[in-house]
């Protein structure tokens, strides 16, 4: 087109500034949408999850009505914003077609004038003509690539702001096999972000070896942030909590969470068996998973455990004979598997 005439190719440029704010500002909008579309549907995700995991609560309440209001309001607002989302491509497509028209309707008159004067000939004419015929679908192609682009880019900014979150610091150099078990928390202090106040305030005491300690009180007086300061799912913000005379974040961080045993508030069964969940995050012996079950009365009442006792041991006869021999032939232990 420059070649041809330059006038026709500044009349040209002269609406690429126009288009360019149309497609700032639909791709600004559509980012804000986006990002409501994204938390609108994470909100029903756990709406649904929720209500369908409580099932009988929401029974016994009599709620489903409210649950199904509230799922419905989340839905149409996700409905309204895509609505949204569809009007403001449709009208940045309308824009950017009358703003290519009126380009076209420009770049008409001045080649029309320029090939009054002598300027162009008949096929410079036509050439000029059949760029911008076909330059004007780029156009409007611009701002429906913007809609795809700017989905993307809100949910990678959700993704992202997960993957850039702070991971547990596991600064500790110290091993330990198998603690003796004294845990002494000294002026100890619990703050979460953004609080105003202390979940925890200066608390001390001491846990002893073979002893058991109970922490009593009223609901929401964190006894549970307490527990939780054990295992480092959450980190003091005063005072000092030490295993055997060392602090806590001396200890390696898998070293010091194999010490413990923690029976949360949710109870929480993996997709697996039940001696699979019983045996969770260890290589347990059939011998092992059995004992468990029974210190926690779940023996005699659970078939499929004891099958998958059966199968692991059978597992461990194939891959050594003289193991599962010695195992099998345990004082007290060979009667009782022979009767499952």
């Amino acid at each position: 087109m420059l070649l041809a005439s330059a006038k026709v190719t500044l009349a040209m440029l002269l609406i690429t500034p126009l288009i360019g704010v149309i497609v700032w500002y639909v791709g600004k909008r559509y980012r804000r949408i986006s990002g409501g579309i994204q938390d609108g549907m994470g909100r029903m995700a756990a709406s649904a999850e929720q209500s369908l995991s409580a099932q009988q609560d929401v029974k016994v309440h009599g709620a489903q009505g409210l649950e199904i209001a509230r799922y419905s309001a989340l839905a149409n607002r996700i409905l309204g914003l895509n609505m949204k989302v569809e009007g403001t491509r449709a009208g940045a497509s309308a824009m950017t077609q009358l703003l290519a028209a009126l380009a076209l309707a420009a770049i008409v008159w001045v080649a029309t004038r320029e090939a009054l004067v002598g300027g162009l000939n008949a096929g410079q004419f036509v050439m000029l003509m059949t760029a911008m015929m076909a330059i004007i679908p780029s156009l409007r192609r611009i701002t429906s690539v913007q809609t795809a682009i700017s989905r993307g880019v809100a949910a990678s900014e959700r993704l992202f702001s997960i993957l850039d979150a702070e991971e547990e610091a596991d600064t500790g150099t110290r091993s330990i096999g198998r603690a003796r078990g004294e845990l002494v928390f000294d002026k100890v202090s619990l703050r979460y972000r953004d609080q105003p106040g202390f979940a925890l305030d200066d608390i001390s005491f001491s846990a002893r070896p073979g002893t058991v300690t109970a922490i009593v009180g009223r609901s929401g007086s964190g006894k549970t942030s307490l527990v939780r300061l054990v295992p480092r799912f959450y980190e003091p913000s005063g005072g000092r909590i030490t295993l055997d005379g060392v602090e806590l974040h001396d200890y390696r961080m898998a070293d010091l969470r194999r010490q413990i045993a923690l029976v949360g508030q949710k109870v929480m069964l993996f997709d697996d068996t039940i001696a699979a969940n019983i045996a969770y995050g260890t290589q347990a012996s059939a011998e092992a998973i059995r004992g468990a079950a029974e210190a926690a009365n779940a023996w005699s009442s659970s078939s499929a455990c004891r099958r998958e006792c059966r199968r692991r041991s059978a597992r461990t006869a194939r891959c050594c004979p003289a193991a599962s021999a010695s195992a099998w032939r345990s004082p007290g232990r060979s009667c009782a598997m022979r009767r499952c």
